[in-house]
């Protein structure tokens, strides 16, 4: 991918700006800063929907979004990129909890709730006298 797609893309996704000379400058460094592993278009689509995640939590400010920050310092960058891949490779939360609470039931079903020996053995007596009396009317 080519420095104007580069550019464009961090455009589209965050606000437009001007693709000047300096501008040129910042991508060819951060375009040549991992020689093994050159960032790409992913990596920015990737850092930018991590950035902007963690902006709605409000763990960051949008200040983390600017060209200065994001592109000017690609050291930041490969931080971000590696919190951005952490955060992709855990579970997202099941949103169960909040649903049950907001519906006024409990997290566990009573029914649920695992019983004793004692207890399975009752239930079975309670039943068998059940059908016992059952039988008898």
């Amino acid at each position: 991918m080519d420095i104007d797609q580069l550019h464009a893309r961090y455009c589209a996704l965050t606000s437009p700006l001007v693709l000047d000379y300096n501008k040129r400058v910042f991508w060819k460094s951060w375009l040549d800063y991992r020689k093994h592993k050159p960032f790409t278009v992913q990596d920015l689509e990737a850092v930018i929907r991590y950035l902007k995640a963690e902006i709605k939590k409000g763990e960051r400010k949008p200040a983390c979004l600017l060209f200065r920050n994001l592109i000017c310092n690609p050291d930041y960058f490969e931080e971000d990129l590696g919190l951005a891949e952490q955060a992709a490779r855990q579970k997202p939360a099941t949103p169960r909890p909040r649903i049950l609470q907001a519906t006024g039931r409990p997290e566990r079903d009573p029914a649920m709730t695992a019983r004793s020996a004692a207890q399975i053995m009752a239930a079975s007596e309670a039943l068998r006298e059940f059908r016992a009396l059952k039988e008898r009317l």
